[in-house]
């Protein structure tokens, strides 16, 4: 993108569709790499109801809730059509390098 960056518009939208997996998708690639069990856990709304008197953000979080159970993927085919050459990295080793710090101190 830096080399071609002087052939787009000054504020091109150009997305990057991501990693689409699920949390189940997310545990189970932790488990292979930590060769430990990574559980999943529910989450509870009911601290976001118990602050919501007090705090803005906890209300806005409980409107925007339905978001939480809907698929969502940015469409990223501006991005394929700028580089038709570009591979994403595999799951695995995009969160080896996100996490490597924190996954050496575990």
């Amino acid at each position: 993108m830096a080399e071609i960056r002087q052939t787009l518009n000054q504020f091109e939208e150009v997305h990057f569709g991501g990693f689409n997996v699920t949390a189940r998708e997310l545990a189970n690639t932790f488990t292979q790499m930590e060769s430990r069990k990574f559980k999943l856990k529910k989450m509870s709304w009911m601290p976001f109801f118990l602050l919501a008197p007090f705090r803005k953000m906890a209300r806005h979080l409980i409107e925007l809730r339905y978001l939480w159970d809907i698929d969502q993927t940015l469409c990223d085919s501006a991005l394929s059509d700028l580089l038709p050459d570009f591979k994403k990295t595999e799951l695995q080793n995009a969160l080896k390098i996100c996490f490597s710090d924190q996954m050496q101190r575990v």
